[in-house]
């Protein structure tokens, strides 16, 4: 297990980075801080330190807890090898034991900003930068799919989709085949308001040849946790997101249709993976030895009925 019981060992490889980054005088006031994200995880946890600089952090030290874990290693060569040439990435600096050290992305969470207002023009353009921030990487390298269906049908049974009928899905849906962030939550997206950039945190999950508009589904329909917080109930969840006119669906709407728009595909036959995204959940958190009974995902899953969704009227169709 990681400990940092004297963070003062780490400020000379920090300085080192600096100094091989930056010409001139080092800051003289330089301090150190340590913390465990609080989150709902109780495996695979993390912990960062950060090097701050006159009091703004320059750097941060990301490590797996636990010293069985390769997943934050594996992390800096998914950095170090992405070549996006886009600015929506952490920049890798040096592997550090089990974990690495990364630019320190300044700015505030997605979730964070949603919750501090009600204006629906700011969630709009919230959401809106961050869907092009998502097309940016997926534009990369994306790769039609010429045959969907197949391709669908060889996901979900990977992710344990028994019951899925590929033959359901319609024959417009096109897919494209490409990097895939892999983790996409509004808890993984930074806005900084003072050089208005987008940034994805947290690449663990990368994967460089998948279904890339995993990704979207994964952020518009987790949005709903950070605009609902005081829902508990799964059922009501599902009625505010999929069965009510309101400002949550207007925002998946919107988010859909702009990624499909770019996309040059259809934003209501995306609906149709929903319930794949829903499975392929389920199926992280049982690859991590995590229940996945505490989420959304399963009942989302199994009450989904496309024709029961009285805004997908509203997505373009191509």
């Amino acid at each position: 297990m990681v400990i940092l019981d004297k963070l003062d060992k780490y400020i000379d490889v920090f300085i080192e980075i600096y100094e091989k980054e930056y010409e001139g005088a080092l800051p003289l006031n330089i301090k150190l801080e340590s913390f465990v994200p609080n989150s709902a995880r109780k495996t695979k946890q993390r912990l960062f330190v950060k090097f701050l600089l006159d009091g703004s952090a320059k750097y941060i030290l990301k490590l797996p807890v636990s010293d069985n874990d390769n997943k934050v290693s594996r992390e800096y060569v998914t950095l170090t090898n992405l070549q996006l040439g886009i600015n929506v990435a952490p920049k890798p600096f040096l592997l550090y034991k089990n974990g690495f050290i990364m630019s320190y992305i300044d700015g505030e969470l997605v979730p964070d900003l949603l919750r501090v207002t009600n204006n629906i023009h700011k969630w709009n353009f919230i959401v809106d930068k961050a869907i092009d921030a998502i097309v940016q990487l997926h534009k990369k390298d994306a790769t039609p799919a010429f045959n969907t269906k197949e391709i669908l049908k060889n996901f979900c049974e990977r992710i344990g989709v028994k019951d899925y009928i590929h033959e359901s899905i319609p024959e417009s849906l096109k897919l494209s085949i490409g990097s895939m962030h892999g983790d996409l939550g509004p808890w993984n997206i930074v806005y900084n308001r003072k050089n208005d950039n987008i940034s994805l945190l947290d690449w663990e999950d990368y994967q460089p040849n998948s279904i890339q508009v995993m990704d979207l589904i994964n952020f518009l329909f987790t949005l709903p946790v950070v605009m609902y917080p005081e829902i508990k109930n799964f059922k009501e969840l599902f009625k505010n997101v999929f069965l009510r006119n309101g400002y949550i669906s207007e925002l998946i709407c919107r988010g859909l249709n702009r990624y499909a728009k770019q996309m040059n595909i259809s934003g209501r036959d995306l609906l149709f993976l929903v319930p794949i995204y829903c499975q392929q959940m389920i199926y992280r958190l049982e690859q991590d030895n995590r229940p996945s009974n505490n989420y959304f995902y399963g009942y989302f899953k199994e009450a989904f009925s496309y024709g029961e969704i009285p805004w997908s009227s509203k997505l373009i169709k191509k």
